[in-house]
């Protein structure tokens, strides 16, 4: 007898319109599944068979004959002149690694704990391929060929499904092939005032160091400083605190944090008036970011509303104050006399990014405005958690706390004189730091390093955008990705024994005499190697050379310890700002930031942490929900009194 039909079975199992529980309905169910199952014959069970088996089979045999020929392409490896980075093992023909590929900090461990980290090794998903690094020195060679590799799909992906950049806006980011240099690609036939790639790098670099970025240290600190003064105000939004001589506590050190560091950052950026125009950006700011890892797993709008309504309002709040500023203030204030910072547009470099972005029809009001929330995302978003978890090792480790203190006192100035201006507001007091022996402490330094190399979680991505590149004798064609996981790296105690690092605590552990050495170290290469493969580093020595020659208090130490501070030989292991000529340009005010910040609090205030028991400090972890997406904001809240200091 042949079997009932698929329609039978359907029948067969289908649930009654009213739940019944009894037991003769129950058995019933069960002897027609039964029946179904005995009257199948050769001829009717083996398609089903076929159907369930089938793909199972071909996902082994995918998985069996692609596993051959990665390792065969290993085995290759031998002839120097023929390199090819071999294909991961994979279930699926077409998809390959798409599902891994949207939880690659789980993934990308995995995939070095099999494969090690010798040679890169490529996955993908759909027709994207990527190139996966965690090779030190393949990464140093990465950032020397910042000339053939590029940043700008990485960015560009942040800016449309993050920002919400327009569509219009992207093509015409994307059309733009002229490169990053004054001198345009020959190949380019992009106008010189269409550059919009270069206008952009080219602004921040140049207008976020030397004496612009002087300035924006002073006003940040100075609107921090204005911000922990100032008594507590009412107004939904207000970033103000209030806290006297007496302790007072709150819930959480990082929403506290968020507070006055956005604030104070928005401010000293952006101008006044946005805030003035925008109280709440203080608080959607922050929720906008924590829904960042949905917004870049291009969830639509009907599965997170909330996250959109909260980048709908941002958006709207900027556009308002662009249009409120433009009826006040002249974009064009560029030149040396013209002011470092005004209320309405407030830096330069917001300024020049309004004055370019005006001439080209593509950057329309609502383009402009994506620009500008990207630019306040990227001064708030990493600054503020690894602050935080400076900050929260200090309260943890009280001798910690201690030595940290001790070497921001060493940065004061001397007291100012009595303000003889009839207001009691002497500039100075704007900026009690000698700003460049503060950024000269060997202990400061490397706590701030460390909390960066421990908290930060970001993928570092290139394109090979113009053609084929060859990387250290691997060919990376066009169009594919290179991908490198900072924490990946910063976790691997081989590479960093390899690179002369003792390791007293583990790389799980906060460390915050990490990056101190001893007097006579030096790193196991030589002289000619290491001026090589350092070329592009920015924040190593001749940082600290500049800020110990600038330094103005006479306290600038050369050790702590007998020990200095250095990041020689970390290049390619310490990457949470990236690298090369795509580094992060902002690191440098960030960096300012985050140890001002620090150095803030702990003058004007005592601050304790108030856990219920001493133990619930270590149990404090990294919300790992945000690797893969930049520094990573704890998990859960941490409870703290704080009480300002008397005298």
């Amino acid at each position: 007898m042949d079997a009932p039909p698929l329609k039978g079975l359907w029948n067969t199992l289908a649930i009654p319109e009213r739940w019944e529980t009894t037991a003769h309905v129950a058995s019933e169910k069960l002897s027609s599944l039964l029946s179904f199952f005995h009257h199948l014959t050769p001829r009717t069970w083996l398609p089903w068979y076929w159907l369930m088996v089938g793909p199972l089979l071909l996902a082994c045999l995918t998985y069996l004959s692609s596993t051959i020929r990665f390792h065969m392409a290993r085995r290759r490896d031998n002839d120097k002149r023929t390199l090819q980075t071999p294909l991961v093992p994979y279930w699926v023909p077409g998809l390959f690694h798409s599902v891994s590929l949207f939880s690659p900090p789980v993934f990308l461990p995995e995939l070095i704990k099999r494969f090690g980290t010798e040679r890169p090794v490529e996955v993908r998903a759909g027709w994207l391929r990527f190139i996966v690094i965690a090779n030190p020195e393949l990464i140093k060679t990465v950032f020397r060929k910042s000339k053939q590799v590029a940043n700008k799909s990485t960015t560009l992906f942040a800016l449309e499904h993050l920002m919400g950049l327009p569509k219009d806006a992207v093509r015409f980011f994307r059309a733009d092939n002229s490169g990053l240099s004054a001198t345009p690609r020959k190949s380019s036939a992009v106008p010189e005032d269409s550059r919009i790639n270069f206008l952009v790098a080219h602004s921040s670099a140049k207008l976020l160091q030397g004496v612009h970025l002087e300035a924006m240290s002073a006003k940040y600190l100075s609107t921090l400083f204005r911000t922990l003064d100032a008594p507590l105000h009412k107004a939904p939004g207000s970033h103000r605190v209030s806290v006297g001589s007496g302790w007072t506590e709150f819930p959480d050190l990082y929403t506290f944090l968020q507070r006055i560091t956005i604030g104070s950052t928005v401010e000293a950026i952006a101008g006044s008036k946005l805030l003035e125009l925008y109280p709440g950006l203080v608080d959607d700011l922050p929720r906008f970011q924590s829904y960042v890892p949905k917004f870049l797993q291009l969830l639509p709008r009907w599965l997170i509303p909330e996250a959109f309504r909260v980048r709908d309002r941002l958006l709207g709040g900027i556009k308002a104050w662009h249009v409120h500023a433009h009826q006040h203030s002249d974009c064009n204030r560029l030149g040396p006399d013209d002011p470092e910072w005004e209320p309405y547009f407030g830096i330069k470099l917001v300024r020049r990014r309004q004055q370019y972005a005006l001439e080209l029809k593509e950057m329309t009001a609502d383009a402009r405005a994506a620009e500008d929330l990207g630019l306040l995302f990227a001064s708030t978003a990493n600054m503020t958690p690894a602050a935080f978890w400076l900050i929260f090792e200090a309260l943890k480790d009280p001798i910690l706390q201690s030595r940290l203190k001790a070497e921001v006192s060493a940065s004061l100035r001397a007291p100012p004189p009595e303000s003889t201006n009839g207001e009691g507001n002497d500039k100075s007091h704007d900026t009690p730091f000698d700003i460049a022996t503060l950024l000269a402490q060997p202990l400061l330094q490397s706590a701030y390093a460390e909390s960066l190399r421990l908290f930060v979680s970001v993928l570092v991505s290139r394109v090979a955008e113009y053609g084929d590149v060859n990387i250290a004798g691997y060919t990376v064609a066009k169009d594919n990705f290179l991908v490198m996981y900072s924490h990946l790296l910063a976790l691997n105690p081989g590479e960093w024994a390899r690179a002369g690092r003792t390791l007293t605590k583990s790389l799980e552990e906060f460390d915050a005499e990490r990056f101190l050495v001893e007097p006579g170290w030096t790193r196991p290469l030589g002289k000619q190697a290491a001026a090589a493969t350092e070329k592009n580093s920015t924040d190593t020595v001749a940082a600290e050379k500049k800020t110990k020659s600038q330094g103005k208090s006479g306290h600038v130490p050369l050790s702590y310890d007998g020990r200095r501070f250095s990041m020689d030989g970390l290049l390619g292991l310490w990457i949470p700002y990236g690298g090369g000529d795509h580094i992060c340009p902002g690191r440098h005010l960030a960096k300012r930031q985050i140890l001002l910040t620090f150095a803030a609090l702990f003058t004007k205030f005592d601050l304790e942490l108030t856990f219920p028991s001493p133990s619930a400090a270590a149990d404090v972890k990294p919300d790992m929900r945000h690797a893969g997406f930049g520094a990573l904001p704890p998990l859960g809240k941490v409870p703290f009194r704080m009480r300002r200091k008397v005298g």
